[in-house]
C-alpha cells in the first residue's frame, strides 16, 4: 500500500531532532534530523487494533503487529509480533493477548472468549 503525504495538511511536531509527521492509515512517519543537510524518512506500521500505552516510545523503523499490546512506559527497539504484550525499557514480550484484549493463558487460550491461538514466526494465529 502506498501512502502519499500532502505535508501541508498533516501535523508536525518537532522535539530535538525527530520530527514526527502523522499520516492516514496507522502509518506514522519518522523524520530523523541525522546532520544539518540530511533528514532520514523511516516508516512504523502500526497493526490494525494495535493499542500502544501512554508515554511509550517507538523507535523509528520498527513496526506494531495486528492486536499487540505496548504498556505504558515502554520502550520497543524491535518490530512487535501480532498478539504480543510488551512491557519494560527496552521493551520485551510478556506474555500474548486476545482479540478482545484479554491476557492469554499458558496454552494459549482465552479464559474469557474461549479463542484458541497456535505461535508462529510472526506472532500468533487464531485456530478456528
Amino acid at each position: 500500500m502506498n501512502v502519499i503525504i500532502n505535508v501541508d495538511k498533516i501535523p508536525i511536531c518537532y522535539s530535538k531532532y525527530i520530527f514526527y509527521l502523522f499520516a492516514p492509515q496507522s502509518y506514522i512517519f519518522f523524520l530523523t534530523l541525522h546532520s544539518e543537510r540530511v533528514l532520514k524518512i523511516l516508516k512504523t506500521r502500526i497493526a490494525d487494533g494495535a493499542s500502544i500505552g501512554a508515554n511509550a516510545t517507538i523507535v523509528c523503523g520498527h513496526n506494531i503487529g495486528e492486536r499487540a499490546m505496548v504498556a505504558a512506559g515502554a520502550v520497543v527497539t524491535k518490530d512487535v509480533p501480532a498478539y504480543a504484550l510488551m512491557a519494560g525499557v527496552p521493551a520485551h514480550r510478556v506474555g500474548w493477548v486476545c482479540e478482545c484484549g484479554n491476557r492469554l493463558n499458558d496454552n494459549l487460550k482465552c479464559d474469557k472468549c474461549k479463542k484458541m491461538y497456535v505461535e508462529q514466526e510472526d506472532g500468533l494465529k487464531e485456530i478456528r
